[in-house]
């Protein structure tokens, strides 16, 4: 947000320093509501993610391929995107695109309802 925040609002008329907490603050605060790009980078992420596991296409095998793995890295029997992401959990599996993900997913305190088929369970 650092880069394009000045851009933004050079756009929107305002002045350089103008208080963050305002520009990202929701209406019901007299804010401009402008969405931070962590927040739109990780829901584009699940967005793309939903749209190729329900198209059962090449990147949506992929996918699943790489959440199957990742769920034997992590030796849960809960789904990993339903765990927290710490570090009991997130600093022991290979650091992937679906891992970022979960960290957002997590930090957002966001739940997620994907299919039980996707899940490997441990031995």
């Amino acid at each position: 947000m650092k880069v394009i925040r000045p851009t933004i609002l050079h756009a929107m008329k305002i002045q350089e320093h103008f208080p963050k907490i305002i520009m990202e603050a929701g209406q019901q605060y007299m804010g401009l509501q402008v969405t931070h790009i962590y927040d739109i980078m990780g829901s584009e992420k699940m967005k793309f993610l939903l749209m190729h596991l329900r198209g059962k296409d090449i990147t949506g095998k992929l996918m699943e391929t790489s959440m199957k793995h990742t769920q034997l890295e992590c030796g849960s029997r809960t789904f990993f995107f339903n765990l927290d992401f710490d570090d009991r959990w997130g600093k022991s599996v290979a650091w992937t695109w679906l891992v970022h993900l979960w960290e957002y997913l997590s930090e957002s305190s966001i739940t997620t309802d994907i299919s039980q088929s996707i899940i490997v369970k441990p031995l």
